[in-house]
């Protein structure tokens, strides 16, 4: 067998990226800028010593802070020589995801759902697989998502090999939960990746799964996927229909759990969509009140997902970002700004696993937008605010991006901002993003 490849990550990223050395140089100039750092200097030649591994003196805070920046991890991961198995590397590097992967993922999740309905299951301790799960269900929090996705797709495989060939009817249940609770994961994460036919078809899996383990939480979830869908695609009355659907669900649980909080803070979404102030507002009451019971009343027992957490459990921080969402599409610009800033502020302050980058660089668009509102007309603080987007790593471009920013650059563009110097340059790098969220989502996959 022949040596495998010594690289640095660095390398790696630029590849998957399609790169050029020269390519790379103008970006990290780029990236330089708009982070306001003056003495950023980095020649061909030490760029390729970099990318060779050989690093003599540590380099300047102020270029890590720059190269950390724009490729998304700590310069000490970039410049070390890595050994990854070829087939592997793809995946490894956390960028991109193989041409393919999440319809093929979804066509295996959608001949077992066919399956499940005509057999019965087998013998195992699961508990090295929900340990797996659970460390999945975290990592997709706050880390690149397609070494996540092909560990999930690892994952679900595993389980259903052993639901296919290891008849046991004592672990019955918890086997199809796992199952189930994986196959909602890869359909939330198909939908992060801008495939939502891909993400339907797991979801038909995981409620194949659900109905075998008779689990009205994972049921609940599913649906509340479902309808956050919809809302976010404009069919937000079909987005209420689900989130009450899944709602009754939900109560059906012996303990009830933060899918409670975010049932209802998704139709609060999509009541706000419709205009409904009262029945948005009646909503997030409603999720108040469901975070604390699963907070206080219910203490030392957990839900089955809060218990497994990460992705599953609907934090503080994210309610507080659901619900600046809801009070932006309602106008109610200071509310949403506060709501936003409260996400911002707990995710920032609360554990790193539970920290969802990805959240917290949207609920600064939030910002941004509630800024630039009428009632507040901040247009130097909302550019503050879009910086602090702009200065993102580039593995937070994610699709989610581009529609909350479209509205951002339409309100920047009204008669009150059109001629203003300030929102005419906002309005450049919004394009900039939106640009380079389209960029990012057709490398990490191709459908």
């Amino acid at each position: 067998m022949g040596a495998r490849p010594r690289i640095t990550l660095m390398q790696r990223l630029m590849t998957d990226r399609h790169l050029t050395r020269e390519e790379t140089l103008r970006a990290l100039e780029k990236r330089a800028r708009v982070l306001g750092v003056r003495d950023f200097t980095l020649s061909l030649r030490q760029l390729d010593r970099w990318l060779g591994g050989e690093v003599g003196t540590a380099p300047r805070p102020s270029t890590c802070r720059v190269v950390e920046a724009e490729f998304g991890y700590a310069v000490d991961q970039l410049l070390t020589v890595e050994q990854d198995p070829p087939h592997r590397a793809h995946l490894q590097a956390g960028r991109d995801i193989a041409p393919g992967v999440v319809d093929d993922a979804a066509r295996g999740s959608a001949k077992f759902a066919l399956w499940a309905d005509s057999t019965r299951l087998g013998e195992l301790s699961v508990a090295s697989l929900r340990a797996r799960l659970t460390a999945l269900t975290h990592a997709y929090v706050y880390s690149p998502l397609t070494p996540v996705f092909a560990d999930l797709v690892d994952l679900r495989d595993d389980l259903f090999t052993l639901i296919r060939n290891h008849p046991d009817p004592v672990r019955l249940r918890e086997t199809y939960l796992l199952a189930g609770t994986t196959c909602a994961v890869l359909a939330y994460a198909s939908g992060d990746l801008g495939a939502p036919q891909a993400a339907m078809i797991q979801t038909q899996a995981a409620l194949a799964c659900a109905e075998r383990a008779d689990s009205p939480t994972l049921t609940a979830w599913v649906l509340g996927n479902q309808a956050m869908t919809q809302e976010w695609y404009g069919a937000a009355r079909q987005g209420v229909r689900l989130a009450g659907q899944a709602t009754v669900h939900a109560r059906r649980a012996l303990v009830p759990g933060t899918v409670l909080v975010r049932l209802a803070s998704i139709e609060a979404r999509a009541y706000a969509s419709l205009g409904n102030a009262p029945a948005a507002r009646e909503a997030l009451d409603r999720a108040r009140a469901a975070s604390d019971l699963s907070a206080d009343q219910y203490a030392g027992h957990r839900d089955e997902f809060d218990d497994i957490g990460g992705i599953l459990q609907f934090t503080p921080a994210k309610q507080s970002f659901y619900a600046g969402s809801v009070f932006l599409r309602l106008g109610d610009a200071a509310a949403a700004h506060d709501a936003s800033l409260a996400a911002i502020a707990a995710y920032a302050s609360g554990p790193a696993d539970q920290r969802s980058y990805g959240d917290e660089t949207l609920a600064w668009v939030d910002v941004a937008a509630a800024r630039v509102a009428d009632s507040l007309r901040d247009l130097d603080g909302a550019a503050e605010a879009l910086a602090v987007v702009h200065a993102q790593p580039s593995t937070m471009r994610i699709p989610a991006l581009v529609q909350p920013l479209t509205v951002l650059k339409r309100e920047l563009a009204t008669a009150r901002y059109q001629h203003t110097r300030l929102a005419h340059q906002m309005r450049g790098a919004i394009d900039d993003l939106v640009e380079q969220c389209r960029r990012h989502s057709a490398n990490e996959i191709s459908t």
